[in-house]
């Protein structure tokens, strides 16, 4: 199957393309092959918080909106909380271009 990515132009919040950069958010599992993608790239304004990351890709993905609200974005092969600020300047992740959209696994 060939790589696929979906680009998406819309911005989180309203303020000007200078403050906006653009991120790709690998896409894992069920969602992947709910969405059929395994990257999406996203504009994340300053100070976006990566549940509103999640809340913007289940809009646009609603045949996967319910996994990807019990998912966990990871920054940098680390968990963030829906809380924390992806993109603001400052912030440990202000720099960091590797997002991942991770569902629940189970396993034993």
């Amino acid at each position: 199957m060939a790589t696929q990515t979906l680009v998406a132009i819309e911005l989180l919040k309203p303020m000007t393309k200078n403050h906006a950069k653009s991120y790709a958010i690998r896409i894992f599992a069920g969602i992947r092959e709910a969405i059929g993608t395994e990257k999406v790239i996203v504009e994340i304004e300053p100070g976006t918080h990566a549940g509103e990351i999640k809340a913007d890709l289940a809009r646009r993905y609603p045949q996967a909106a319910e996994l990807i609200r019990i998912s966990r974005l990871a920054v940098s092969e680390s968990f963030v909380d829906d809380e924390e600020t992806i993109g603001l300047a400052g912030n440990s992740h202000s720099n960091t271009l590797e997002i991942a959209l991770i569902p629940p696994v189970s396993g034993g």
